[in-house]
């Protein structure tokens, strides 16, 4: 007797197994839902229904300039009859079709370097108050010294009568040294 071959056995884990016999017995019911879908043509570019044709992309161009921008009827705003995506997608069409464009709008200009901080601008103003008040500085000194030297210590004040201590203060100041 010949044996018979055995085939190898395959493990699959219960779920896998379970999945591939549901989607098996619907991809026999209905084979159109599980047929891949066509690959896009890349090299195709993505126009709007609205404008495949010459005649359609230059009927729309010749209402531009005001089917772009918004308008007030009666009091009231309405909404451009062209929004900017399909006026986007007119441009692109009329490009294709060699079509002169004319609708930009300017661009505001862009900045050519950085605001920065408001410290950073204020800068030399600051610098030139400082150095203004170093030129004042021996001055301010010597005046402080000269009112530290009218107050009295606290050893005077420990030692010296109020009379006497006003005397000292007149007498400082009468010399000029205040």
């Amino acid at each position: 007797m010949t044996k018979d071959k055995k085939l190898p056995l395959l493990r699959f884990s219960a779920f896998a197994l379970n999945s591939f016999l549901i989607t098996s017995r619907i991809a026999d019911r209905h084979p159109t839902r599980f047929v891949a879908p066509a690959r896009r043509d890349r090299g195709r570019v993505p126009m709007s229904s609205m404008f495949k044709t010459l005649t359609a992309v230059q009927k729309a161009i010749g209402a531009l300039p005001v089917a772009m921008t918004p308008s007030r009827v009666n009091g009231k705003w309405h909404a451009p009859e062209f929004s900017r995506r399909k006026v986007a997608e007119l441009r692109k069409a009329a490009l294709s079709f060699d079509l002169d464009w004319v609708h930009d709008t300017a661009r505001k200009p862009v900045r050519e370097r950085m605001k920065g901080h408001k410290h950073d601008r204020d800068r030399p103003i600051r610098e030139a108050k400082v150095a203004a008040a170093l030129k004042k500085q021996p001055e301010l000194v010597a005046a402080y010294r000269a009112k530290m030297k009218i107050k009295p210590t606290t050893l005077e004040k420990l030692t010296m009568s109020t009379a006497e201590l006003v005397l000292k203060r007149r007498l400082a100041v009468t010399s000029g040294k205040k």
